[in-house]
């Protein structure tokens, strides 16, 4: 037999192991030295091949809780910190209460004595972890390994994990490199002793094809060893430099517009050189840079291009034939998160502000076999007026655009807040046309909304924009200021929390904040002068679970309008954070997958 212990266990070594040594019985094996020896054991199994072996299971009279920042457990696939109970516990450090203090705890989770006290403590051990279906824990590095890029909150470990166990990889580590507001993350490889060369573009494409694309490195960089320091830890320090260019073979900017764009996407993703073919998103940038983009293309040219273009035309030759096209900014309601995919496509209404962007995290959270079009407001991306009509006129321009990509149902429409009455009016409207609807998904929608100050019509608009936005602000935003009443005041708060809380990047235009708090305004009074029709189609209904109790909880209650039982499945967020925390935005991704899949026929079926 061999124990190992010490360091995580590599799913590589695993491999080799079984290989040199068949019919040996591997044991992999967890503790630290605050609760020593070993609290979880693991016999490695051969057909793992070289993925990372979990850390099995809690030897006996040992507990293990997995748990968020507010020691609340948390479910299956769900990264948490990883906290130690039961016996074997040390009592402390030697001579630092301090530290003691922070790191043990009184356990919540045992039965308080006839005095109300438990005396029992739990080791908050710095550690990453989730539970697997089984019900082994799964070991993912440091918490202090944690970056936070663009507002999304990345386990290094984790991307660690995805990459060893791909085949050719030794060893790797995972690194966030760059001022915070260009931060990147960049991947070492070491290949296997057996491996000339890794394949890197493909490393990359199956990475994004089971991670979110925030958790994929900008740059890989192929090294021949880690490098240590004199203790044996890794010497981050040491690590090179990465050079990050395009995948494709390199064809010189030659026009001014595309020396403009190549420039530009240089400047955004910190490549180090960008050819016509080089697609910004490839490079590493994103849907929030790319709202940067628009605006250091509208600052350099004077030419002001929708958002939804820089996703449309993504390489620097089809973005800067795009500037030589009329200026001005039509309306089109289809934007294509992603045009391909063979399950059928789902179809993504706006909020309140009007832009599907929003969607962006969801689509790649769904993967790439889910086609994913998310519909826009009119006035938000172009120069258009903002819809002045009903919900149900609306909906007909929505629908419209739908049947542009699909004619014939079943379809599958999915809506966020507001986009939850647009969904459920369309199915309405498809279902009098003879189509099937197979789901509406609603994402912490209401079937109305209560008229406030906004709807007093002796109020200006920047008047009713200020009430408006003052809602949203939230306490630690205003660094102990009294809370402004102007616009002018509230806007620039408002645009440095959302910059904060990664909804926006740093350097948004502050026209974009206003052209969708206008249309926010603007669709307020037709939810407040809705009332929604009764569907006969599923209605999925995914509820905010952190919120207000005073709220009226008879305004989420879409039964009355379907003659389908509603499934409701609650997701761990605030109503804004569902579609931008990555824990959200992933369980509703696996709650739309599932249901997609499972109300979706192989062929052969069909044919049955």
């Amino acid at each position: 037999q061999i124990i190992t212990s010490g360091e995580a266990l590599n799913g590589s070594i695993q491999a080799k192991t079984f290989q040199q040594l068949p019919g040996i019985a591997l044991w992999d094996l967890y503790g630290p030295t605050e609760a020593a020896i070993h609290v979880t054991y693991w016999q490695c199994k051969e057909s793992h091949g070289t993925n990372p072996p979990p850390i099995g299971r809690p030897i006996w009279n040992k507990q293990m809780h997995v748990l968020d920042a507010a020691l609340n457990p948390l479910p299956i696939g769900v990264v948490g910190e990883l906290y130690i109970a039961g016996a074997g516990l040390a009592r402390g450090y030697l001579g630092r209460a301090g530290l003691t203090a922070e790191r043990f705890i009184a356990n919540p989770f045992t039965q308080p004595d006839k005095h109300g006290t438990t005396g029992a403590r739990m080791y908050r051990s710095g550690d990453l972890a989730r539970w697997a279906e089984d019900g082994v824990l799964e070991y993912l590095g440091r918490a202090d390994a944690q970056v936070k890029i663009r507002g999304f909150r990345i386990e290094l470990g984790e991307i660690e994990a995805a990459l060893v166990a791909l085949p050719g990889i030794a060893q790797c580590t995972v690194q966030a490199r760059g001022e915070d507001g260009s931060k990147q993350l960049v991947a070492y490889l070491v290949p296997a002793a057996d491996i000339a060369m890794l394949e890197v573009t493909e490393i990359k494409k199956t990475l994004a094809s089971t991670l979110p694309d925030y958790m994929v490195p900008a740059a890989f960089v192929t090294i021949q060893a880690l490098p240590l320091t004199p203790n044996g830890k890794l010497d981050t320090r040491a690590l090179p430099v990465p050079e990050i260019t395009g995948e494709s073979e390199y064809r010189a900017p030659v026009t001014e517009h595309e020396q403009l764009i190549a420039t530009l996407f240089a400047e955004l993703t910190g490549a180090r050189r960008v050819g016509l073919d080089d697609s910004f998103f490839a490079l590493g940038g994103h849907s929030l840079l790319a709202m940067q983009l628009v605006s250091r293309i509208r600052n350099k040219s004077g030419i002001n291009i929708p958002l939804r273009t820089i996703f449309e035309s993504p390489t620097v030759m089809e973005l800067s034939r795009t500037l030589m096209l009329p200026t001005k900014r039509t309306y089109r309601p289809l934007l294509a998160l992603n045009k391909s995919g063979s399950l059928p496509p789902l179809f993504c209404l706006p909020p309140a502000g009007g832009v599907s962007t929003v969607y962006k995290n969801l689509s790649n959270a769904l993967g790439r076999e889910h086609p994913v079009w998310g519909l826009q407001a009119k006035g938000v991306d172009d120069d258009e007026h903002p819809f002045d009509l009903s919900i149900a006129k609306a909906s007909e321009t929505y629908l419209s655009a739908i049947k542009e990509i699909q004619p014939r149902g079943p379809y599958f429409l999915l809506g966020m807040s507001l986009g939850g009455s647009f969904a459920q009016e369309i199915a309405v409207q498809l279902e009098a046309q003879g189509e099937s609807v197979s789901a509406v998904f609603m994402l912490d929608s209401t079937h109305r909304i209560i008229q406030n100050d906004i709807f007093d019509v002796t109020m200006s608009e920047n008047e009713k924009l200020a009430k408006f936005i003052s809602g949203f602000i939230l306490n630690e935003s205003l660094e102990g200021r009294t809370l402004p009443t102007e616009l002018d005041d509230l806007l620039p708060i408002f645009q440095k929390q959302s910059e904060a809380h990664g909804m926006v990047p740093a350097g948004t235009p502050t026209e974009f904040f206003v052209n969708s708090l206008k249309n926010a305004l603007a669709t307020a009074p037709l939810l407040a002068n809705y009332t929604p029709k009764i569907s006969h189609c599923p209605i999925i209904y995914l509820r905010a679970t952190n919120r207000n109790e005073l709220e009226d909880q008879s305004l989420f209650d879409w039964q009355p309008y379907s003659t389908s039982p509603i499934t409701t499945y609650d997701v761990p967020s605030t109503h804004h954070e569902m579609l931008w925390l990555p824990a959200a935005y992933q369980r509703v991704a696996k709650i739309v997958h599932d249901t997609i899949v499972a109300n979706t026929l192989h062929p052969i079926d069909r044919l049955g």
